[in-house]
């Protein structure tokens, strides 16, 4: 197998949705939670979906997705610490937050990755 990895841009959408699946990847989180926090249990989870489809729109890529030829085979969210609020809610991630916030230039942080069937 020989991977190919690109930022997820709007034209890629659904590759992603095709390796997400039917419910989301995760209880039809859709890659909300860091950014809503419990909030993304009480929604449906087409309303996940649209949230990061816009995310995806808007850009910049909110994370990698990979693919075996043109199917998509694994997802690495990586985004801008800032974008995901609910890290600081967990304490053993505030401090590494504040820590990250306080340098010269933006940390990314990756929070989920997925691997599908190739």
């Amino acid at each position: 197998m020989k991977l190919t990895v690109r930022p997820l841009t709007p034209d890629l959408w659904p590759a992603l949705e095709d390796l997400f699946g039917k419910n989301g990847a995760c209880n039809g989180c859709w890659c909300m939670y860091w950014r809503v926090g419990a909030a993304y249990r009480k929604r449906p989870a087409g309303q996940n979906k649209a949230a990061f489809r816009e995310i995806v729109k808007r850009g910049p890529p909110p994370g990698l997705i990979a693919f075996d030829g043109d199917k998509a085979v694994g997802w690495c969210q990586l985004t801008p610490r800032d974008a995901l609020p609910w890290l600081d809610r967990q304490s053993r991630l505030k401090s590494a937050s504040t820590k990250c916030r306080s340098g010269p230039s933006p940390v990314s942080t990756c929070v989920k990755a997925i691997a599908g069937r190739a």
